[in-house]
């Protein structure tokens, strides 16, 4: 099974013998304690090497051979293991190397693929990235045109630029787009993302401060991520206009989290299965390499058996050595010929694929429709369930809180904070939710539209009452300061702005609510609702 495939240009500063000695210290980290291969072993090339058991290390190298013209330069090298974990599962890493002049980077590709020894060995494989993929990138100078070098972040600022290179029909490797959840934290981190995908992806992040409204709006559904979610955007097939999009919910991320590395895997996986192939086919492979050694060993016999520096040897020698030559040459043809029908295939295929992503996708949008609709009933089911309460008094405190979340959704952020502290006065026995609902709908309503005119404190006063809102607390100790400080936007703010109704130490009779406004964004954010928090 191909795993992972990858393919760069590099400029190491000290040239294509720092790519091989750092094949080598890899190769020696990869077999364990007392493992140790030469870097110019590699270079002069090596039949089979065993390192340790079940270890192996292959190396084919035109980079020492006096019998070749001195540039294109070939090197490919196989290094080959069991699964420590799952018997019967060898892994296999494959790196090649091309350079084709003292002054042009040497093109680098690399491909990881496991096989097993019958359809008994099942077990999931987990995708990954080699090391030695990271190794070469941080210490050989991959050159700026390579994807994912830098980490690039969207806002509602530059979304065009983010458009022209999602449209781009130049565009051969995806974007990953990776957002914040609503307390502002990513469930990944993007330069986690950036270190296991550069070569393969470009990647932006979501600004913490972008308002994922206003950016949806902009760039459309299609393109845009928020929630924690990561949405991975394929360039374009031939002959179409389509551009496929995968979105990895914060839902699914949370649930990955669970075991440790599955969300990186899963991102990489969901990559590697559309970049594989294409890649893979420009794989400078040891089999490769091995044919044009013997090709230039063929022409260098000819050339002197042309020349006649050579002692006396039947013609029949240079007949034969003709036959080699031509039957590599046929086979070479023959090759590029069979290359060229796939690609063939595969642009028919990729067309139609086309075509049945853009059926689906119509498809889709009125499934969507129905399932946004049935989406839409049930919010408002709970909005008239809620209201019910209302009027006759038996609203409880998280049920205003959601009430008032979903009512006014584009100017209030309630984070978990918040919706676990009214849980917790719900299971205390509080009974004012339709007084907390008052003080939150005059907060989102009227207070918030006196913010944003540039009111003030003095005037809150006069939506809420002087006994119903208050700037701050004095006198707070540390631990009073620490329970009023939420994390949010992955910063820790203190909510001293408050609603209050009752003075009594109780979970069932006394209300707080503590908030901030962020005038940037223009939002409300609710980080606790419930008891009296301590002084």
């Amino acid at each position: 099974m191909l795993v992972y495939a990858n393919s760069v240009k590099l400029e190491p500063e000290e040239g294509i013998e720092q790519i091989i000695q750092i094949i080598a210290t890899w190769v020696g980290k990869v077999s364990g304690p007392g493992s140790f291969v030469e870097p110019q072993k590699l270079i002069q090339g090596i039949k089979e090497f065993r390192l340790k058991e079940g270890i192996t290390l292959t190396a084919r190298s035109m980079l020492d051979r006096p019998d070749t013209a001195e540039f294109p330069k070939f090197f490919s090298a196989r290094l080959s293991h069991p699964d420590s974990n799952i018997p019967g599962r060898r892994w296999t890493t494959e790196i090649g190397l091309r350079h084709d002049s003292p002054s042009s980077p040497i093109d680098c590709s690399i491909i990881l693929k496991t096989d097993e020894i019958s359809a008994r060995v099942n077990e999931p494989v987990k995708v990954t990235r080699p090391r030695l993929m990271l190794n070469l990138f941080e210490h050989c100078r991959p050159t700026v045109e390579t994807p994912g070098l830098f980490l690039k972040t969207l806002t509602d600022k530059n979304y065009i630029s983010y458009l022209d290179a999602i449209s781009s029909e130049e565009r051969r490797r995806p974007i990953v787009l990776v957002s914040v959840d609503q307390e502002g934290k990513y469930k990944i981190d993007p330069e986690r993302v950036r270190g296991i995908l550069v070569g393969l992806a470009d990647i932006y992040s979501v600004g913490i401060d972008v308002n994922t409204f206003k950016l949806e709006a902009l760039v459309g559904r299609r393109f845009v991520a928020f929630g924690g979610a990561v949405r991975i955007v394929f360039p374009k097939r031939k002959d179409s206009d389509f551009n496929e999009s995968i979105l990895l919910t914060g839902e699914k991320l949370s649930e990955l989290a669970k075991e440790p590395g599955a969300m990186e895997s899963e991102i990489l996986a969901t990559i590697t299965h559309r970049t594989n192939i294409p890649i893979s086919w420009q794989h400078i492979s040891l089999d490769f390499v091995n044919q044009v050694i013997l090709r230039s060993k063929l022409k260098s016999a000819m050339d002197k058996q042309n020349s006649g520096n050579h002692t006396a040897k039947p013609d029949d020698n240079l007949e034969l050595l003709e036959l080699a030559y031509e039957e590599l040459s046929a086979r070479d043809t023959q090759f590029l010929a069979l290359r060229d029908q796939v690609e063939e295939y595969q642009h028919d295929c990729g067309r139609l694929q086309s075509v049945i992503e853009s059926l689906q996708y119509s498809l889709s949008g009125k499934q969507d429709t129905r399932e946004h609709n049935e989406e839409e009933f049930e919010t408002l089911q709970l909005i008239r369930n809620a209201l019910k309460k209302l009027k006759t008094n038996d609203l409880k405190l998280e049920e205003a809180l959601w009430l008032c979340s979903t009512l006014y959704q584009d100017r209030l952020i309630v984070l978990e904070t918040a919706f676990k502290s009214a849980r917790e006065s719900d299971a205390s026995g509080f009974k004012k939710g339709c007084k907390a609902y008052e003080l939150l709908i005059k907060l989102s309503d009227n207070y918030w539209e006196l913010l944003d005119n540039g009111g003030g404190d003095q005037e809150a006063k006069q939506i809420f009452g002087n006994n119903a809102y208050a700037a701050n607390e004095a006198n707070l100790s540390s631990g009073g300061r620490r329970s009023r400080t939420f994390l949010y936007k992955n910063k820790y703010v203190q909510m001293d702005k408050h609603l209050k109704d009752g003075n009594k130490d109780s979970a069932a009779t006394t209300l707080r609510i503590h908030f901030e406004w962020f005038a940037d964004t223009q939002n409300i954010v609710i980080g606790h609702c419930g008891r009296h928090l301590d002084l």
